[in-house]
This record gives structure tokens, C-alpha cells and sequence, in this order.
């Protein structure tokens, strides 16, 4: 686990709330502890930044944050996601003995790169889920539109073929045959050069 490689008694991940009166918080979504200890920041915690300016200009300049609590110290950096600002990631070490190194810091950082990445992965998938969805929702919506006036256009096309005489075929259904028919085979080649394909019914 990333606590015992890190030698630290806390790990946890925060995602940034942002709020109307532009002071975000940090609520945190996945809490780690050594065994037997309490959780400092246990899940489902929320905290402004407001409190922890210097933290939040800390990941604002992209740097690590260091702050000290009694006896509790900590680590903390922002996890970027689409170069927006999604959280952080923090390590804590109980009534620490020893300061942070250049190692812990690089660790920290390589720590909330890889979350950003996945996070970014995540925010992709639902994205294109969503996207796909809408798809479906056109290819059914257009689906419907076009089956109103193909309904009309085989109806034409009946009246006209049962006429009894072919010498009565009139002009105008004709016309009107002619341009639903071309009117239909437009959004047709539209929808197809744009991938869509309507359903087989």
C-alpha cells in the first residue's frame, strides 16, 4: 500500500467542491490508516479552503504543501485532471519524528499524477457514455421523424399504382412522389456520411 511505502500513518484523497461564494472545500472521498490508528481525515469529511489558504495556494502554483497540526504534520498536492483542479492527495504522519524529504515529495507528486490519469479516464468514459446515449436517443428521434413522411410517400405511391386507368396517374402525385422521395433520400446520405446508420425494422 502506498501508506507503508511512504512510512506515513495517513493516506487520503479529496475531491474539490466548488461553491457559489467561491471558497471551495475539500471532501474527502478515500481515507487509508495504519493499523489501529483513527483516521485524522475519515471518509465523507468536508473542509473550505478558506481555512487552508496556503494549502490551496500551494496547488494553485502546483507545489507541495507542507502544514503542521500539534503534533500531526502533513503533505499535500493537487491532483489535475484535464488541467482543471479535481482534489488532492495528502500523506500525515502522526506526532512525526522526521520532516519530509525530497524522496516523499516525489512520491506524493508521482502519487497524484497517476490519479489524475485515471480520473481523466474515468471523466472520459462517462463523457463518451453520454455521448453515445444522446446517439441513440437522434437515431431514434430521427427514426421516427423520417417514418411520418415515408408512411405518406408509400401511400402516395399506393393510390397512384391502383388507380385503374395508368392514363389517370396525376401530375401532381407525381410531383409530390417525387420530392418526398428526394427530400428522404437527402437526410438519408447526410445521416450516412456522418455514421449513422438507421435501425432494421
Amino acid at each position: 500500500s502506498m501508506g507503508f511505502a511512504a512510512r506515513v500513518d495517513e493516506v487520503y484523497i479529496t475531491q474539490t467542491i466548488h461553491a457559489t461564494d467561491d471558497h471551495p472545500s475539500a471532501r474527502v472521498t478515500t481515507s487509508w490508516v495504519q493499523p489501529g490508528l483513527v483516521p485524522v481525515h475519515p471518509i465523507g469529511e468536508t473542509t473550505s479552503y478558506g481555512t487552508m489558504s496556503a494549502v490551496q495556494e500551494a496547488i494553485h502554483q502546483g507545489s507541495l504543501a507542507r502544514t503542521m497540526d500539534g503534533t500531526n504534520t502533513e503533505l499535500v498536492i493537487g491532483i489535475e485532471v484535464a488541467g482543471g483542479w479535481y482534489g488532492s492527495v495528502g500523506f500525515l504522519r502522526k506526532r512525526a519524528s522526521r520532516s519530509w524529504s525530497k524522496r516523499d515529495g516525489a512520491f506524493l507528486r508521482t502519487i497524484a499524477d497517476i490519479l489524475g490519469a485515471y480520473y481523466e479516464r474515468s471523466e472520459s468514459r462517462i463523457r463518451l457514455e453520454a455521448l453515445l446515449t444522446s446517439k441513440d436517443q437522434l437515431i431514434a428521434s430521427v427514426s421516427h421523424e423520417l417514418r411520418t413522411p415515408l408512411t405518406a410517400l408509400v401511400a402516395q405511391i399506393e393510390h397512384e399504382l391502383n388507380a385503374v386507368d395508368p392514363s389517370l396517374l396525376s401530375r401532381e402525385g407525381e410531383f409530390t412522389v417525387d420530392k418526398l422521395g428526394q427530400a428522404l433520400g437527402s437526410i438519408i446520405k447526410v445521416l450516412a456520411r456522418n455514421g449513422f446508420s438507421l435501425p432494421k425494422e
